[in-house]
């Protein structure tokens, strides 16, 4: 077990498991028994103090107008303190109005730091928390939700509004995001009829190697919704880990779309994170050999966004700066 977890943490949760056992009957009978991916949680009342331990759920927080007291994040970006979300948080730091603490990452949550916020729900990912599940789920009611790669963001969406009492905002935001969606395949319509084979590349560096994105994330099966054909290595149907510089002549791809993070910065300034995100594989890009004698080089069909917009951020919000920056850049002349 990673977690040391101190005697006040024990005394606290022991507290709080008598407390929820003697819940009088007519409370008890308003509670609301919810599947997630470990089983079963009882929600008796509507939360007021929730901690989110990853982006895509405090993103859904954020669609259904909650705001958390606590929150993980992938990398440590900011410092212990979210003082300044608006800047420390990237991409959807200003939509955070309430006081909120950083309860470290999301692999790694502090269990002390979310024992002091005191909250009445815990919202955490299969993908990260999966072995945290049975000491979160002492602190407060704890949901283990899928990270919420395709649609499985409707569905934590909708499971959380059925907690909050949120429903209405729920549907109208997965509404939205499909007449989003059908929004820019009509804008694109021309672009993807003469162009339609489209190269996914993630990456941070050219040298140290590219990772070709297949439809098991946003950042593909977005493209796929509006009507891209995804470009994938031979045998490989879902994407590659890696992909070496060299294998990239032998891709038949229309466009390029290369997907840039840099996460070595602490604080990442909202304002430049995404120029600050693909300011290396860009510059890789436009100084190596191989990149530039591709097709899509050679015909200005190269584009570059925010590996984290898509990939930290499955769900509408982020698929809306995604969309943007790709639809922009597609329709600029």
């Amino acid at each position: 077990m990673r977690w040391i977890v101190p005697l006040a943490l024990l005394v606290l949760t022991a507290c709080q498991d008598r407390t929820r056992d003697t819940q009088p009957p007519s409370a008890a009978a308003e509670c609301q028994q919810i599947q997630h991916s470990l089983g079963e949680t009882q929600i008796c009342q509507p939360p007021q103090r929730i901690v989110a331990l990853s982006p895509s759920l405090l993103e859904l927080l954020l669609v259904l107008d909650l705001q958390p007291v606590g929150y993980a994040d992938l990398v440590k970006f900011q410092s212990d303190t979210l003082d300044n979300p608006r800047e420390q948080i990237p991409l959807l730091g200003d939509r955070i109005t309430q006081p909120i603490r950083y309860v470290g990452t999301s692999p790694d949550p502090s269990l002390e730091a979310i024992v002091q916020l005191k909250p009445d729900l815990i919202l955490a990912t299969l993908e990260m928390n999966q072995q945290e599940y049975a000491l979160l789920s002492q602190i407060a009611p704890t949901l283990i939700l899928p990270y919420g790669v395709g649609n499985d963001w409707q569905e934590n969406l909708q499971k959380i509004a059925q907690i909050a009492d949120r429903r209405e905002l729920a549907q109208n935001a997965i509404a939205q995001h499909q007449q989003r969606i059908a929004q820019v395949r009509q804008n694109l319509a021309a672009e993807i009829q003469e162009r339609s084979r489209i190269l996914v590349l993630v990456g941070n560096q050219l040298d140290r190697g590219l990772r070709v994105e297949g439809n098991t994330t946003s950042c593909g099966s977005l493209l796929e919704n509006i009507g891209f054909e995804l470009v994938l290595p031979p045998n490989s149907p879902t994407g590659s880990p890696n992909l070496s510089l060299e294998k990239l002549p032998q891709l038949p791809a229309d466009s390029v779309l290369l997907l840039g993070y840099d996460f070595s910065r602490n604080a990442p300034q909202t304002q430049d994170f995404e120029r600050s995100q693909l300011q290396q594989i860009q510059q890789d890009w436009e100084n190596n050999a191989i990149a530039q004698s591709l097709k899509a080089s050679q015909n200005n069909r190269v584009y570059f966004a925010s590996a984290y917009s898509c990939l930290a951020y499955p769900g509408p919000l982020g698929a809306e700066v995604y969309l943007q920056e790709i639809e922009e850049q597609m329709l600029s002349p």
